[in-house]
């Protein structure tokens, strides 16, 4: 077990921060960009905005008459010399 998903289960309380940017790129498509970060602590004392989890990604949607769809693909932020 990853020592961050073992974290999550045990703290309670979140921080989660989302930027997304979304423009029509044709008739029924739409693209989009987005940046996220986010971190779980036990206590409202012990929040801070040192060693978050950050990603980003890009995505499409497209919308047609039988059937809209909709797909992202996100990468992790890479973090120097540690493991998740």
């Amino acid at each position: 077990m990853f020592p961050a998903t073992s974290r999550m289960r045990s703290d309670t309380k979140l921080l989660y921060l989302l930027a997304k940017y979304r423009w029509e790129a044709a008739a029924g498509l739409e693209l989009a960009v987005f940046y996220d970060t986010g971190k779980v602590f036990p206590d409202s004392s012990d929040f801070d905005l040192d060693d978050r989890n950050e990603s980003y990604g890009f995505g499409r949607e497209a919308q047609s008459k039988r059937l809209p769809e909709s797909r992202a693909i996100g990468a992790p932020k890479p973090r120097c010399g540690r493991v998740l």
